[in-house]
């Protein structure tokens, strides 16, 4: 199955191969995961979101579109699963967010918005540096920058994933790179 590519075990499964689409979620569990982790910053809801985008994709095989990366459409499922377990949470009024004082840290709590040249991925010696200037960047352009580089997604595929317009995600990408150059170069951030 491991040799078989994604739209193979698509069809196997269509076919009534059950274990194609084991293969499936054994490929991309541990991404799926990741992105969602990352965005939600709770490993308990990572999990159930992660859960439920396979369990959608299961039910939905049959719509997959088989000429675009299954990859692509089980991060859009993963993020859309995701935005909807946010709105189902209570939200946190401002008031818990100030401190003892009367002041708010509100601001403090916030990453700084953060790039990083592609170049910087393959040295493995800078690999501390930038998961440290990463971890600064806004999460949504960590994320685009992650997919991108990591996930090898394109831009298009990006956005697909995160329903954002294309000219948003390569607006994201640029300025998170500017940020993370100012920051691993020491001049800002």
């Amino acid at each position: 199955m491991e040799e078989r590519s994604d739209a193979q075990l698509v069809a196997a499964y269509l076919k009534g191969e059950e274990a194609a689409f084991t293969a499936l979620v054994n490929r991309h569990l541990k991404a799926v995961y990741g992105f969602v982790l990352r965005r939600s910053g709770d490993r308990a809801t990572a999990e159930d979101v992660s859960q439920e985008a396979f369990v959608k994709a299961w039910r939905n095989l049959r719509r997959f579109d088989r000429k675009k990366k299954f990859l692509t459409w089980i991060l859009a499922i993963a993020n859309n699963s995701l935005l909807d377990s946010l709105k189902k949470k209570k939200p946190v009024p401002f008031t818990y967010l100030e401190s003892e004082d009367g002041g708010t840290d509100f601001a403090d709590t916030l990453r700084d918005e953060s790039p990083l040249p592609p170049e910087l991925f393959e040295r493995k010696d800078l690999a501390e540096a930038v998961n440290r200037a990463m971890a600064r960047l806004a999460p949504e352009q960590e994320e685009t920058v992650r997919l991108y580089h990591q996930g090898g997604l394109t831009f298009s595929e990006i956005s697909q994933v995160m329903g954002k317009g294309l000219d948003t995600v390569k607006t994201r990408y640029y300025r998170a790179l500017a940020k993370l150059r100012q920051i691993l170069t020491g001049k800002g951030g």
